[in-house]
């Protein structure tokens, strides 16, 4: 029994060395920016509705709430845009995806920015612009790859807008319904979880966000929350297991959810109404059926609190 312990302890020490020897050339010293509180990364996914239901003004909000999403992105975060409207069963659509954490040269980042590069003073760049260990170890290391993302974001910020506005008109044929229980279960496959991101040697705990710029109506050929007073208790109990047991709701794993858009419509014209389609989702989202957090479920002029929803990163650890 003896030997056959010492045996055992012998192929784990080989196997521990044979690992490190793998890993002698990963820097030990990890830098601060992948250090302590800052060892996350956010995944924000946003969903836009682009039915015939919103109205100018919201459709103005809802770019807002995009711009600043975008104005938030740090050098390890992604940000993805999907669109809710009758296509997002049959037919839906992205429309921007960007994961800052795997851009390895300017030619990976949106809007034509490797082009706007070629005349600056980085030009001779030739590797992860807002992310490389070894620049993070010389003096003023992390300020110059800081420098350079609010660049980027600075650049690509007046191409939100106008690339919302096409998609806005190009999904027209798909604009008479809002399917947005559909899209929320299209955003599933987007989620990450605990271990899905290595950089160095160091964990990122993924925090995923779900950003619903909606009037939160659902309607499509099946469900229509479009009647005078939303969707009554026993209907909304009813639909929730109806879709639990088609195995139709999808898996969210504690995602913080935050819903900008909460309004009144041309048939629901009360709040008492507003407050039963918002009372479906409270549901929806709890640990009983989809298990999101909902953080937020706010009318449009809230918009402004984006930002420190956004970095309420310790209510995810």
């Amino acid at each position: 029994m003896k030997s056959i312990n010492q045996f055992t302890i012998t192929i784990a020490m080989l196997m521990v060395i044979a690992m490190l020897t793998q890993c002698k050339n990963i820097p030990t010293n990890i830098p601060e920016l992948f250090q302590g509180e800052k060892d996350y990364r956010r995944n924000i996914n946003i969903l836009f509705d682009v039915s015939n239901s919103i109205s100018e003004k919201q459709l103005n909000s809802y770019i807002t709430a995009v711009e600043i999403a975008f104005k938030n992105l740090g050098a390890r975060d992604k940000l993805s845009i999907g669109v809710i409207d009758k296509g997002s069963y049959s037919d839906p659509a992205s429309v921007l995806r960007v994961d800052l954490l795997k851009v390895k040269t300017y030619d990976d980042l949106p809007f034509g920015y490797n082009k706007k590069v070629i005349s600056a003073t980085d030009t001779a760049w030739a590797g992860p612009p807002f992310h490389r260990p070894e620049e993070m170890m010389e003096a003023n290391g992390k300020a110059r790859m800081e420098k350079r993302l609010e660049h980027f974001k600075a650049y690509a910020l007046p191409h939100i807008r106008p690339m919302l506005l096409r998609m806005f008109a190009e999904r027209k044929p798909y604009a008479d319904r809002s399917n947005i229980l559909w899209a929320i279960r299209n955003v599933q496959s987007d989620l990450e979880k605990d271990e899905s991101k290595l950089l160095l040697d160091h964990d990122l705990r993924p925090h995923n966000y779900l950003i619903i710029l909606s009037d939160m109506i659902q309607t499509d050929d099946e469900i229509s929350f479009n009647k005078p007073m939303g969707i009554l208790r026993a209907d909304a109990e009813q639909l929730l297991k109806r879709i639990a047991g088609a195995n139709q709701l999808p898996a969210l794993g504690g995602a913080n959810v935050i819903c900008l858009g909460r309004a009144t419509s041309s048939i629901i014209k009360t709040e008492e109404g507003v407050q039963r389609v918002a009372d479906f989702w409270t549901e929806y989202f709890g640990s009983k059926y989809t298990n999101g957090r909902l953080v937020a479920y706010e009318s449009t002029d809230k918009s402004d609190k984006l930002s420190d929803w956004l970095n309420e990163w310790s209510a995810n650890k």
